[in-house]
């Protein structure tokens, strides 16, 4: 006999804005990518001072979320740690973009501390106690 689970609506919500967040992430960056190889110069000139494996390294980090997320919202501990240990690996890819080194922290480490508070919270239906 399993123990029903349940999740407040906080956690619910950022979940699923994370996904959305990362799925548009993929899409916009992957249509960058296809704009760069048919010749856009618009789009070159603006990417053309990042190295060319930042733009791939970035999708897969999204996509990479997303499974981690997926497994979140199916009680997986290893979820977190997955999208944390992407933050991690996202941090060096947010510095060869441009991004300064406060603005590269936050993007890299602003979704797993909200995410991490947002499973703490709550009584009987707090999201960390819950994950396998």
């Amino acid at each position: 006999m399993s123990v029903l689970k349940r999740r407040h609506g906080c956690l619910t919500a950022w979940l699923i804005f994370l996904m959305m967040v990362n799925s548009i992430a993929a899409l916009a960056i992957i249509l960058i990518m296809y704009a760069v190889s048919i010749g856009n110069e618009e789009v070159q000139q603006a990417v053309l001072e990042y190295p060319i494996w930042v733009l791939p390294a970035m999708v897969i980090i999204c996509i990479f979320d997303l499974g981690c997320l997926v497994a979140l919202f199916r009680w997986k501990v290893w979820g977190f740690w997955g999208f944390l240990f992407s933050g991690v690996v996202a941090l060096p890819v947010n510095l060869a973009a441009g991004a300064g080194p406060v603005m590269a922290l936050w993007s890299s480490f602003s979704g797993p501390i909200f995410l991490a508070f947002v499973l703490n919270i709550g009584k009987s239906n707090k999201g960390w106690p819950q994950l396998e």
